[in-house]
């Protein structure tokens, strides 16, 4: 049995036979001789093991310097830099001037060496969690180091994660001086909280129902053929080409109510219930109410898409049907007794355009966000198609969207 293979059995044996301190700091000896011996003879993966497991059972500044000496050499630049900047100041503390310069000048022309990494884009929120190789990345520590996180050449795996959920992961292999910005993206809405007492909502949640409910002003402008006068036909009077007053009415003669067209001011609600069959997506039904200034509404409901469209933006095109109708001043026409002239008049008309099939986008930008939802400034462009007519509008307005 040579000596290598009989050093076991002597640990072992100094173990059983001396004091727990004592046996462990032999314990320690002998493993720093053993890397120390390991490193002279080029084996430094092993020696470093030795090295390593000689300090966590005796810390010493020789071994810990022995261990930063050892990982240069296994090509571990960043933890070296870090070993010799730690044995620094161990040595300044312990008043060891020789070794602190010795380890100062080390950690000085090794640092330029040292690869970095820096985090910009959403590495700093609070809502997500990184990883680096498998471990949790602080994001003080992403603070504390000006130039970026020191590691090791070769390839590093960084994992981005929200709500206890992965979301992004990358590899990058850095080379000896290189340095590196990674931009981490925000998480997905689905995987965000809306606040931190309240993990649920359609942020943090890939199904679920969803509602919402809203005001809206906008300008509706609507073209009609059949009309109807507002007034009784005995109202209106009728005048011949000439203008002249004639005494007659539409009670006295058939008339013709004119194609017209007119434009106003429309209010009214607006409103959506759905159901989320994915986390950027929700199907349901979209309903529009409102009532113009100068005489006429609109009604409208129909099953509608809802797509979020980056973290605030909101797209939701919708087959709608429903009606509108206006009112204006327009133009009458009817046959004077005889037949010879027509006579033309002037009414306040209304006019609907019946059962219509219409198509609407609203767009919506999240304005701000709370435990149960999201006020959201909407603007929806919608157009009616009609047996009597089209009507067009568009509106601009504020809805809160429940998840």
């Amino acid at each position: 049995m040579n000596v290598r293979s009989a050093r076991p059995w002597l640990l072992a044996a100094a173990l059983l036979l001396a004091p727990p301190a004592v046996a462990q700091q032999r314990t320690a000896e002998a493993l720093f001789r053993e890397g120390r011996e390991l490193l002279v003879a080029g084996r430094f993966s092993e020696a470093c093991e030795r090295l390593e497991q000689s300090q966590r059972l005796e810390p010493r500044l020789g071994t810990q310097l022995n261990v930063a000496f050892c990982q240069q050499r296994l090509g571990k630049l960043a933890t070296a830099w870090l070993g010799f900047r730690a044995a620094a100041s161990a040595a300044q503390a312990e008043g060891d001037v020789s070794r602190e310069r010795f380890a100062s000048e080390r950690a000085e022309a090794l640092g330029p060496r040292v690869p970095r990494l820096m985090l910009g884009g959403a590495a700093g929120s609070s809502a997500l969690q990184l990883s680096l190789d498998g471990s949790a990345l602080d994001t003080a520590e992403l603070d504390a180091e000006e130039g970026g996180l020191p590691l090791d050449p070769g390839a590093h795996t960084l994992i981005a994660s929200a709500g206890g959920q992965e979301y992004w992961r990358t590899t990058v292999t850095l080379r000896e001086s290189e340095q590196v910005t990674l931009a981490v993206p925000e998480p997905p809405p689905a995987l965000t909280p809306l606040a931190p007492a309240a993990p649920g909502g359609e942020h943090a949640s890939s199904s679920g129902f969803v509602y919402e409910l809203g005001a809206f002003a906008g300008f509706l402008y609507a073209a009609t053929s059949g009309s109807s006068a507002r007034n009784s036909p005995s109202s209106i009077p009728l005048q011949g080409l000439d203008g002249d007053e004639l005494g007659l009415t539409c009670a006295s003669a058939p008339c013709e109510y004119l194609p017209f067209d007119s434009g106003g001011l429309l209010v009214g609600l607006s409103g959506f219930a759905g159901y989320a069959l994915a986390p950027h997506a929700q199907l349901g039904l979209r309903v529009l109410a409102g009532l113009r200034a100068t005489g006429g509404a609109l009604l409208a409901l129909g099953p509608s898409a809802s797509l979020r469209l980056g973290r605030r933006y909101r797209l939701s095109p919708a087959v709608l049907f429903g009606t509108a109708s206006h009112e204006n001043r327009g133009l009458i026409s009817a046959p004077a007794p005889g037949g010879d002239t027509e006579l033309s008049g002037e009414s306040t008309l209304s006019a609907s355009l019946g059962f219509s099939l219409g198509l609407a986008a609203e767009l919506g930008v999240e304005l701000l966000r709370g435990p149960s939802g999201a006020l959201v400034l909407q603007a929806t462009p919608l157009v009616l198609f009609g047996p009597n007519g089209n009507a067009w509008l568009a509106t601009l307005g504020a809805a809160y969207r429940w998840n």
